[in-house]
């Protein structure tokens, strides 16, 4: 039994840490959700960086550098987000991105790429009365930038 306790590590929610040289960031809040529902402008055309909307909200935390760039917690999804403002410094990002974010949310589940770090939404586990989404991540230690990482998003 020592042992399993040994090999657990609890992390706060949210919460950036590392495997093996690997920066992963993760957060339960669907804030993807929560910036595609507050979004004003929305650029119409092809082509450009905003061409994909998801990339977009992808882009937005990375440029906002936090992992709930929505402030203040709109009302209607406020029941969603466990929020204390003395604690608001959790939810920065580091200096440097991280090389993988897990972003789980109800929107449709996608693996992007966006300014050289993989997000991945998975959606969720479960679905009602159906099976869910995971994502199996796997590391390439041969290759170097976000093409050492592949993504397989499995229906359970």
């Amino acid at each position: 039994m020592l042992t399993i306790i040994q090999i657990v590590k609890f992390l706060p929610n949210p919460c950036t840490f590392s495997v093996n040289g690997l920066t992963i960031g993760v957060s339960t809040v669907d804030v993807l959700f929560h910036l595609r529902k507050s979004e004003v402008y929305r650029p119409f055309g092809t082509g450009g960086p905003q061409a994909d909307p998801m990339a977009g909200l992808c882009r937005h935390i990375l440029d906002q550098r936090s992992f709930y760039p929505v402030f203040p917690v709109p009302k209607d999804v406020a029941s969603e987000v466990n929020l204390d403002l003395s604690h608001s410094n959790l939810l920065s990002l580091e200096e440097t991105a991280p090389d993988v974010v897990v972003l789980p949310s109800r929107l449709k589940e996608f693996t992007k790429v966006v300014e050289g770090t993989v997000f991945v939404n998975p959606s969720s586990a479960s679905k009602f009365n159906s099976n869910g989404m995971i994502a199996r991540i796997t590391v390439d230690a041969m290759r170097t930038g976000p093409e050492r990482i592949s993504v397989d998003l499995v229906k359970l």
